[in-house]
This record gives C-alpha cells, structure tokens and sequence, in this order.
C-alpha cells in the first residue's frame, strides 16, 4: 500500500486495510517543497503508528536527497527501502553503507534493527541492462522491481496495450535466472519463461507477450499501433 509521506491522516489507519507492506514514499508523491516535513512525518510515523503487521518501507528520492532521507527513517523500525531509479551498482553501495552508518550510530536505541532490506527500482534502459549488477551489488537486496512509467518514458515510445514496449522484463528476468543459478538469494518479482515458441514475462500486474520475432527485432523495433 503506497502511501504520500507528507499524509499522515492515511498512514493513522492504514494497517487496517491488512496490506502485506506500508510503503511510505517521499519522491513522486509529495511536492519538492513538501519534502523536508515529510521526513519527519515518516519518521514519526515508522516510531508511533501500528501498522498490524505490514511490512514497513520507505521509497526514499533520488541521489543525495535520498541518502539524507535515511538520517531521518533507517533507525525507526524500518524494515525495507526501495531506492528510485537505479542505474548502477555504486547507487546501491551509497545507500547501503548510508544505512550501516545511521543504525550504527544509533546503537542500541528502541527500533533500531540492523539489516535494512533493499529494493533497487529499475526505471530506466540503462538500469534494465544492468540489472545484473544492480541486483548482486549488496547482500541486503531482497528484490527488483520496475516502475514501467518511466521506463517507458525513457526509452521515448509510446505504451501499448499489449505492453510490447517493455522489454524491461526480459532483461530483469534473464538476470534474475542467472542470480538464481549462481545461489544468490534474490526474489525479482518477473515470471520469465518460454511457451510454444514464445517469451511470456509477468511484470507486477502486467502481463507482457512478446513475440520471437519481436524479441529478434529488438528494443529499437517499431510496431503497428
């Protein structure tokens, strides 16, 4: 359950809704200048708000910021972040380390855990390529994920209703086979398999079909509307 991070009047009763995870997000969903309070609600929110259960995660924003985000929440019960737009290893490392550094410095204090999870956000052409990389770079990763939006608006065409544009699973499944295969325990939530003839991808809710001869033609391929 996504949830803005400049809201708190949604996260008071959100674990009644019974989600598997509260994702309190500060990048797309509050305002640049809503940005610096939302840290705060957040963090206040991860300390005081019963959640019943939910996992509890934090998409922090991009770069620097990002880092700055994890002053506030790394040490107050947070159980996951998902990191925005990743296109290299060295991201991931930063935000890590970032990490290791808070809840070190926070010692022992109540609702300090150590081994925060990370969800790197595949979201761009670059990043799909390296997800390899991206996904092995630290022991804390649990998860990929793909934000299509802006995967889609990166690679500058148009979405189509069979999601032939996306080959951003294809890529993301491939690694995510070769990870499994060398014993990494990594979950990226991408069915990749082969059926008659065709690759099959299921990515979140999408269900992308995509042809051999599309596969062939490749991310450059230009398809009837």
């Amino acid at each position: 359950l996504y949830l803005p991070g400049n809201a708190p009047e949604f996260m008071l009763n959100a674990g009644l809704h019974k989600p598997d995870a509260v994702i309190l997000d500060l990048e797309d969903s509050v305002a640049p200048t809503e940005k610096d309070a939302a840290r705060v609600l957040v963090r206040n929110a991860l300390r005081c708000v019963d959640f019943h259960g939910a996992e509890h995660m934090v998409r922090i924003n991009q770069g620097d910021r990002g880092l700055d985000d994890l002053d506030f929440v790394a040490p107050h019960n947070l159980h996951l972040v998902l990191i925005p737009k990743v296109e290299s290893a060295e991201q991931v490392r930063a935000v890590d380390e970032r990490i290791r550094a808070v809840v070190d410095a926070a010692g022992s204090d109540k609702g300090t855990r150590a081994g925060v999870l990370l969800m790197p956000i595949i979201e761009s052409a670059l990043g799909a390529i390296r997800a390899f990389e991206i996904a092995t770079a630290s022991p804390n990763i649990c998860a990929l994920t793909i934000g299509l939006e802006d995967y889609t608006a990166d690679l500058g065409t148009a979405r189509t209703a069979e999601g032939r544009e996306s080959f951003a699973g294809f890529f993301v499944g491939t690694s995510c086979h070769s990870i499994d295969c060398s014993g990494e325990n990594v979950h990226v939530p991408v069915d990749h398999r082969v059926e008659h003839g065709s690759s099959a991808n299921v990515v979140g809710d999408v269900h992308i079909a995509v042809r051999d001869d599309d596969t062939r033609q490749g991310l450059g391929a230009e398809h009837d509307p």
